[in-house]
């Protein structure tokens, strides 16, 4: 995980504040959390092993969604663990859990815990291996997600002293834990301006110590007497740098790239189209339709009609070519652009069609722009290096593509391995030719890609690959049929 994330640190040191605490206790309800999206660094002795991402999104009906992920890869005394933890709790405005989603990848081993709380009855249903079991658990009060635990002194008052009690819902024990949190002072750190709460979590007889911001930002955490941390860290930075790692296919996130495939999915690589059921688990993806693919739900799933070439799949696309969006860039820079017009003046076939323009500028990006997993992804950086990892060549090909008069676009989503005998997240790309959106793979050199991509985002680069962290360690894949 040490290629996705930063250099090793140490531990910072803390120290009683200088300034005394806000006069007004900092509390915050759900509703008007100032960062409702909070991305931590985990560390163990110092080095970098993952990243949890925990998000709060109000619902009708005054209730929250809390959507927590978490991906470690840590190696311990020559043994390898490998964990993906995708949760999904439905809260009120109080933290109380009402249902929850809970997908576990650890160790190759599988498991989904979903169910619901009424009154002081939790009920879970728990699937592994394919064999789901039913438990129920008598509660004493109500209880909370474990992903509340950095919420819950924030929406109750940071007020140095107070002490909270409550209880947690651990998913993957399917067990209640008694928590204990307490306000312990009001601290600064060697390394941030920024003063901090310092709260101590005894959870279970688990020592946790958060240092939280009054602005409700947990700026660092430490467990295991300080082996094990976590740091607050830019959320789309550290979220691009984990796709990078997933989709620049590098050794230490191969686990994260597999996808759930159930059965022998091999032939769908060399199928005219396939009819795939894909589990996801989510309650707000929709998977977008186009002239190749065509999704519609079913309860919690999707099945979908893929197709290698482009077809008429019930999806009017001319909408979507028309629109300035896939026709123009965001400003690029006065260098980026002169750069662009140039090459676009050595490559030419001003006057061919754009399908010979595509292939002209695809064998321009084969021979001139080496693809190197550690590549840069800005544009500036890759036309003066002349090579760029996955999102970098995709930016640019759809830059070029564009300014010759091409509507292109970035597609996210998932394609069948070979080598890792699954489904993978994939990026790829979508060109305006012949009046249908054509799918090819620069980075692979396909075209076009065969039936087994299917995209879960549309867009701009970044915008296609953030859209699908959400899935990961919730998606699978079934093949229905296929189409020879």
């Amino acid at each position: 995980m040490a290629l996705m994330l930063g250099a090793c640190v140490s531990m910072p040191e803390f120290e009683a504040a200088e300034d005394d605490p806000p006069p007004v206790t900092p509390r915050y309800s759900l509703a008007e959390l100032p960062h409702p999206q909070l991305v931590n660094e985990l560390k163990f002795n110092g080095s970098p092993i993952g990243f949890t991402d925990l998000v709060v999104e109000p619902l009708p009906q005054h209730l929250y969604r809390i959507r927590s992920q978490a991906f470690m890869n840590l190696s311990l005394l020559g043994v390898k663990k490998v964990s993906v933890i995708n949760a999904i709790s439905i809260v009120d405005a109080r933290l109380q859990l009402r249902s929850f989603d809970y997908r576990y990848w650890v160790d190759g081993v599988r498991s989904h815990v979903r169910g619901r709380v009424d009154g002081l009855q939790l009920t879970a249903d728990v699937t592994r291996n394919g064999i789901t079991d039913t438990h129920s658990l008598t509660l004493v009060r109500p209880v909370l997600p474990s992903a509340a635990l950095p919420l819950y002194p924030v929406i109750n008052g940071l007020e140095i002293g107070s002490v909270y009690n409550f209880s947690i819902f651990d998913g993957d024990a399917i067990r209640v834990k008694v928590v204990e949190q307490t306000v312990e002072g009001y601290e600064q750190s060697n390394e941030a301006d920024v003063n901090t709460f310092r709260i101590l979590s005894n959870v279970q007889g688990q020592a946790v110590r958060t240092w939280t911001s009054a602005d409700a930002r947990p700026l660092f955490e430490a467990s295991m007497g300080g082996m094990f941390t976590a740091t607050y860290a830019d959320a789309t930075a550290t979220r691009l740098a984990m796709l990078d790692a997933v989709f620049d296919e590098h050794d230490d996130a191969l686990e994260f790239r597999r996808v759930q495939t159930e059965g022998q999915l091999a032939a769908v690589v060399d199928a005219f189209a396939a009819e795939l059921l894909i589990d996801g688990g989510d309650f707000d993806l929709e998977l977008p339709s186009d002239h190749r693919q065509y999704c519609e739900r079913e309860g919690m799933s999707w099945r979908c009609e893929v197709a290698a070439q482009p077809l008429d799949m019930r999806v009017d696309g001319i909408a979507y070519a028309d629109s300035p969006t896939w026709l123009s860039d965001p400003p690029l820079g006065e260098d980026v652009n002169a750069e662009l017009s140039t090459i676009l003046t050595t490559i030419g076939g001003e006057s061919e069609s754009s399908r010979v323009r595509l292939e002209l500028l695809l064998a321009w990006l084969r021979t001139e722009i080496e693809l190197e997993h550690d590549g840069p992804t800005e544009l500036d950086t890759i036309l003066v290096e002349h090579r760029a990892n996955t999102r970098g060549q995709l930016a640019l090909m759809v830059a070029l593509a564009r300014r010759a008069g091409i509507p292109a676009r970035v597609n996210a989503g998932l394609a069948y391995s070979a080598e890792q005998q699954s489904f993978v997240y994939r990026l790829w790309m979508q060109c305006w030719v012949d009046g249908l959106w054509r799918a090819i793979d620069p980075v692979r050199d396909v075209e076009p890609v065969d039936a087994s991509y299917v995209a879960i985002g549309v867009g701009e680069v970044d915008h296609a690959a953030l859209s699908v962290l959400p899935s990961f360690g919730r998606m699978a894949v079934r093949l229905v049929r296929l189409h020879e």
